[in-house]
């Protein structure tokens, strides 16, 4: 029995260095073991970083190399994108956006446009890649008027100064004046005050209720045509930033600013929906004021004439006829 005992003990001891060896893995294994298009993708991924690097694409051949990089490519392929990306980032061109809003107070909340492809959040007071060239970017803020300018970017330069400032959005018209503007000439034998000669009360009445039938569907279709208009810009927007997305960081981008798309979407959307909505409201208004006004008689047989001419603050209109 005790001689058994020592001759199972090697046996042991041997199983449990071969059952080591086993389990242990090396870099090299490790790179085998990697799936056949994982491997081509980050090949792609080099070759695409290469061509558009050679067009002059940098920002788009510098999200290429962050790809082809990550640790699941292989070591070879891996260190000659790191070695890439250093010299991109060295080419790549930047600017410095300050931006002041109507007030001159400097502000960071400013969407950045390039070339009406690639659109920038929140681009204030920090360095901005853009690829070489010559290039339009807009520049929005909340409450102002888009600003756009030209600008030019050498290869390495970095952190040109570009200086934003807001106007105020135009505001919506003025209401229409209703009484006359004080430099009307009055027309030829009126014996009333220097002024517009306005007809009597029962008339006021009828013309004023029959403008605003006639003008309630037109106001109608125009809340339907913008939209409609707005939906194609929002649409717009939402598809420049969604190829901005897919080009800089996907798969990698932040959820603020997919879901920041998905809103785009969204609104473009709702404004459709309402457009549709108003423009078939209008619809249904002018038909019925059209069989209204064909129902009803005249009021009353009258022949006049209706002069407009400008004046100084305003215009002048005149009516003059049989009533």
């Amino acid at each position: 029995m005790k001689v058994s005992h020592v001759r199972r003990a090697p046996t042991l001891a041997l199983f449990l260095c071969v059952g080591g060896l086993g389990s242990s893995t090396s870099p090299a294994a490790a790179q085998a073991t990697r799936r056949p298009d994982e491997r081509q993708q980050c090949a792609d991924d080099a070759q695409d970083a290469q061509r558009l690097r050679s067009a002059g694409r940098l920002v788009e051949a510098n999200a290429k190399l962050v790809a082809c990089a990550r640790s699941e490519c292989p070591i070879t392929v891996r260190a000659d994108c790191f070695l890439w990306q250093r010299e991109v980032l060295r080419d790549t061109p930047s600017i410095l956006v300050r931006a002041r809003d109507v007030k001159g107070n400097e502000v960071r909340d400013v969407l950045l446009v390039v070339d009406e492809t690639r659109v920038v959040q929140g681009a204030g007071n920090q360095a901005i890649s853009v690829d070489p060239g010559e290039h339009v970017i807009e520049f929005a803020h909340p409450g102002a008027t888009r600003v756009a300018q030209k600008v030019r970017l050498e290869v390495g330069q970095k952190n040109l100064v570009v200086a934003v400032a807001f106007k105020p959005a135009p505001q919506a018209g003025r209401p229409l004046r209703l009484d006359p503007p004080n430099d009307a000439v009055s027309p030829p034998n009126s014996n009333g005050p220097k002024g517009l000669a306005l007809p009597t009360p029962g008339l006021a009445l009828s013309a004023n209720e029959g403008g605003s039938k006639t003008m309630l569907p037109w106001i109608v279709g125009g809340v339907g045509a913008l939209g409609v208009g707005g939906y194609a810009v929002l649409y717009a927007i939402a598809k420049s930033q969604n190829s901005a997305l897919i080009s800089d960081c996907w798969p990698t981008c932040s959820e603020d600013r997919i879901d920041h798309v998905r809103t785009m979407y969204l609104a473009a959307d709702v404004s459709l929906g309402v457009g549709i909505a108003a423009l078939g409201t209008a619809t249904y208004l002018f038909l019925q004021s059209r069989s209204s006004s064909a129902e009803e008689p005249p009021a009353q047989s009258a022949s006049y004439v209706i002069d407009v001419a400008p004046a100084k603050k305003g215009v002048f209109a005149r009516v003059s006829g049989a009533f």
